[in-house]
């Protein structure tokens, strides 16, 4: 009986070629899933912009209660200390917040350039 199986497998039926239709559809889900995987990161960089938006916000609004603080706590040191190191780390955050947005802002373009690659090849 090996002999008959060896046969069998050796000279049995040539495995069958993928039809068009097949490998179509095949493709069709290919790209389906790119643009969902495309999809769900632009969402994903939509999200993190607007938070980073809003932190930016904070800050500069942040900063601007400390300057006007500051303009009250005339003759008071200590208190024009503090409130010039509370504007001096709302300026540094706005500026990490600011770089966190630019390389968002790149991505973003990358992302752009992926998805005009997707539709070409549609």
């Amino acid at each position: 009986m090996g002999l008959l199986n060896w046969l069998k497998k050796r000279f049995g039926k040539a495995p069958e070629e993928e039809s068009p239709v097949a490998a179509f559809d095949q493709r069709l889900d290919t790209l389906g899933a790119r643009a969902s995987e495309l999809r769900r990161s632009a969402a994903t960089l939509l999200a993190a912009r607007g938070e980073i938006d809003r932190a930016i916000a904070s800050a500069k609004d942040a900063e601007k209660q400390a300057r006007e603080r500051l303009a009250q706590a005339a003759g008071r040191q200590d208190v024009a200390t503090v409130l010039e190191a509370d504007a001096a780390r709302a300026v540094e955050r706005q500026k990490v917040l600011l770089e966190q947005r630019e390389r968002l802002e790149s991505e973003a373009m990358a992302l752009a350039e992926t998805v005009g690659k997707v539709e070409a090849e549609c």
